[in-house]
């Protein structure tokens, strides 16, 4: 089963693989693809899984942020013997 923990300050982080939300009204959902980090500027690319995206994309669809993005929601997987 899976849940969506909400961030109060659009502050949470994410790992490769995660599904977060870009977006406060949690309809900018998009999956973390690759995460490049140099001494000057860390690269985030997202693959979106919403059909409606306002960010712009690069020439493969893809969703990149220079900086740290704001992550304002993440799914994750429930156990059964954690509910």
């Amino acid at each position: 089963m899976k849940n969506i923990v909400e961030y109060k300050d659009a502050d949470g982080t994410c790992e490769v693989g995660d599904v977060v939300f870009l977006g406060s009204k949690l309809s900018e959902k998009a999956e973390l693809l690759v995460v490049h980090k140099s001494e000057y500027c860390d690269v985030y690319i997202f693959k979106p899984l919403a059909s409606e995206v306002i960010f712009m994309k690069d020439e493969d669809g893809n969703i990149p942020f220079y900086g740290k993005p704001y992550i304002f929601a993440k799914e994750i997987e429930i156990k059964e013997e954690q509910l």
